[in-house]
């Protein structure tokens, strides 16, 4: 994509920017009085703690938070940090822990949680069965080009079909995405679009064959997403409140059309972490878990890769490397998993435009808290690794 280039020029002089703004320590100037608390105990299955008690420094995450108090670090509306399981930080800037937020693109790791549930429940035979079997209705597919579209392939955004989804511009008049809303069976619109790669061969970001996942899954469960998810996953999690979208040809928008509180967000990520389970209880395999969060294509240049709608990323920290994975969507929706540490992080915000600075939190003042260092660290990291830090759009995977 030739434009590509142009963008991340322009997102690494901004994004540079903020990061020099975020390697300098705080001052009274720049960040307000704000002095940590541990969260308050509710009856939603969250046990919390003092993150001292886990061996967490206090100062990274202190700092930081005086900085988005501030306004340093814009646009942030939740951080939550969940450190051994228990819940660590908890902080809203604008919001309430009982505001539901849209998390766009973060649905659509939720999605693939939800196909793994109903793979595990013998409703989808496996992640190998070609999609054409759930659609008899467009029974030309089966022998065409993209009878070979298996659903691994919508998990891992590599379906070979010509799309274009600008990440900055889901609104441009050239944008596929667009036109698979506006078009009269949008189903039948991206399952007809060219194969112009092998199946399985190249990932190209398709927020419409995740769509296509929630009408799979509707379809093999028999109901709809927003029962299924009830009964299957969030019921299990102590989660009473959602809202789901729906697209317009009446169902449910699993590409992006999810709302969550930030607490169970948090929730989710801990799920993934357990190896899928909750309280005890299983509610997803782990070989789901395992094979979800694999790497199987490189997603974007600042990117170490993508698993089945989970992005997987290595972030360092002096000489140590931390690998993670996690759900990402479009204004700054973040749900951090990083299991060596045994970390979840939540991160909300309403950064639409300009660069997103919740890599930033992660690398800057997150990852040394949680190893314990008392300086907000990473400075040099940062410089170095500012490629990776910087260089995502808001306008990327999300809407």
């Amino acid at each position: 994509m030739d434009t590509m280039p142009r963008m991340l020029a322009i997102l690494l002089f901004t994004g540079l920017s903020f990061a020099y703004v975020s390697e300098t320590p705080g001052t009274d100037s720049e960040s307000s009085e704000y002095r940590y608390a541990a969260p308050e105990q509710a009856d939603d299955g969250w046990e919390t703690r003092d993150l001292r008690n886990t061996g967490m420094r206090v100062e990274p995450p202190e700092d930081a938070i005086g900085r988005i108090q501030s306004g340093v670090i814009p646009n942030i509306q939740s951080l939550l940090i969940a450190k051994d399981g228990r819940l660590v930080v908890e902080e809203y800037f604008g919001p309430n822990r009982d505001n539901l937020q849209r998390v766009y693109s973060v649905t659509k790791s939720v999605t693939s949680m939800l196909v793994g549930i109903a793979i595990d429940n013998g409703l989808i035979e496996s992640v190998d069965e070609p999609v054409y079997t759930f659609f008899p209705e467009y029974e030309e597919l089966e022998d065409s080009s993209q009878g070979r579209i298996a659903l691994k392939h919508l998990l891992t955004m590599s379906a070979g079909l010509k799309w274009n989804e600008p990440w900055w511009s889901s609104g441009d008049r050239k944008s596929d995405l667009r036109r698979f809303y506006s078009a009269r069976d949008p189903i039948r619109f991206v399952l007809k679009r060219p194969v112009v790669n092998r199946p399985g061969s190249n990932f190209n970001y398709n927020t419409a064959l995740t769509d296509v996942l929630g009408v799979i899954l509707r379809k093999a469960t028999g109901t709809r997403v927003e029962d299924f998810s009830d009964r299957y996953l969030f019921s299990k999690l102590g989660i009473d409140r959602t809202r789901w979208e729906q697209l317009g040809f009446e169902e449910t928008n699993t590409g992006g059309g999810l709302w969550l509180r930030s607490r169970d967000m948090a929730k989710l990520g801990q799920l993934m972490l357990n190896e899928g389970v909750w309280n005890e209880e299983r509610v997803v395999s782990k070989e789901w878990i395992d094979e979800s969060t694999q790497t199987y294509f490189s997603g974007a240049p600042w990117m170490e890769g993508y698993g089945y709608l989970w992005w997987v990323n290595g972030y360092p920290v002096g000489q140590r490397s931390f690998h993670a994975y996690f759900a990402w969507g479009w204004g700054g929706q973040h749900i951090f998993v990083i299991p060596s540490i045994q970390l979840v992080v939540v991160i909300t915000g309403k950064n639409f435009e300009g660069t997103d600075p919740a890599e930033d939190l992660l690398l800057d003042s997150i990852l040394p808290a949680a190893l314990g260092l008392r300086d907000r660290g990473a400075a040099e990291t940062l410089r170095k690794f500012s490629h990776r830090v910087t260089h995502r759009s808001n306008g990327s995977p999300g809407r």
